[in-house]
């Protein structure tokens, strides 16, 4: 039985303060894919049109973070965006609404790091595994995160991290059937 955890949608905005590098939501329309590593299987053959859209589809996603506006963001991520963190309780999830700019940002903040190894990994849906590090942080060594992706067209609609803390403390958490 899944069982989730969700978060009060207004929290959401405490999630992540972001840092303006002075790219404008404007410059989406010419966002450089994402530099990501595939596997040369037949799997990555088959869904080739996939991973390339999550190419695009995270490239704009760094941008729009980078930039921190909201209706960049919403280019590349569905109105329903969905993120769920995964807890140390088997089959618990801390669901987190997407909808705003900072919880987006926040389910991926690694990948705002352009140093970051991003491979992605096709699975046989409409989702691809998406491996990358996370920049260190106070003398740490970078860590390694997998997230599921799951797109809806050209838009992430669906992110799963596995590796990664959740951005709140446990006491904001509501549970959820």
């Amino acid at each position: 039985m899944k069982r989730s955890i969700a978060l009060f949608p207004a929290l959401g905005a405490a999630l992540l303060t972001l840092t303006t590098t002075g790219a404008r939501a404007s410059d989406l329309v010419d966002a450089p894919t994402l530099e990501a590593h595939v596997p040369q299987t037949a799997a990555a053959r088959k869904w080739s049109d996939l991973i390339a859209r999550t190419e695009r589809a995270l490239g704009g996603y760094v941008t729009a973070c980078g930039s921190g506006e909201g209706r960049a963001l919403s280019r590349v991520t569905t109105d329903d965006l969905h993120i769920e963190y995964t807890l140390n309780e088997p089959g618990t999830y801390l669901t987190v609404d997407g909808a705003n700019a900072q919880a987006g940002c926040a389910a991926m903040a690694g990948l705002l790091s352009r140093t970051s190894h991003v491979w992605i990994f096709p699975t046989n849906s409409a989702a691809v595994f998406v491996q990358f590090d996370a920049p260190p942080s106070a003398g740490a060594p970078s860590q390694r995160q997998l997230a599921l992706v799951e797109m809806r067209g050209e838009r992430i609609a669906r992110i799963v991290n596995f590796s990664a803390p959740p951005p709140v403390a446990p006491t904001t958490l509501v549970a959820a059937e």
